[in-house]
């Protein structure tokens, strides 16, 4: 969605977030290698497609 919007012109700003752990639980579970497939599928997909569009543009001519 990101890179959709920065494409078309859309203004992005950084801004900063406080993380909350609820009690008993002090820190991320965040898994290295399932979580990470998850977060870079979309992308990846997002580049194939980008490149499969310059490529149609280039036969057709656009």
């Amino acid at each position: 969605m990101l890179l959709r919007a920065s494409r078309q012109g859309v203004a992005l700003a950084q801004v900063p977030i406080t993380k909350v752990y609820e009690s008993g639980n002090p820190s991320s579970h965040f898994r290295p290698l399932a979580d990470s497939a998850r977060i870079y599928a979309p992308l990846l997909a997002f580049v194939a497609s980008s490149f499969s569009l310059a490529s149609s543009m280039r036969t057709s001519g656009v």
